[in-house]
């Protein structure tokens, strides 16, 4: 999914690359998985945004999401 739409694997690098290139590369991409994906999928995912350029990535897991942390 990218902003709640199903996506193809292979259309990521099409659809992210340009939406990362119009934010002056200010975009953060936000992949959301939890144990149940896996890891080829993660691994996949990855290549898609290494093709389209995209080096502000970061990772969220269903466990972070439902920790509260102590803000500092």
């Amino acid at each position: 999914f990218i902003n709640d739409r199903p996506f193809d694997m292979g259309d990521i690098a099409a659809t992210v690359g340009p939406l990362y290139a119009a934010s002056d590369r200010a975009l953060v991409i936000s992949i959301r998985g939890d144990r149940e994906v896996p890891y080829l999928t993660i691994d996949q995912i990855q290549k898609q945004l290494v093709a389209a350029g995209v080096v502000r990535v970061v990772f969220a897991t269903a466990l972070e999401q439902r920790m509260a942390r102590e803000r500092r």
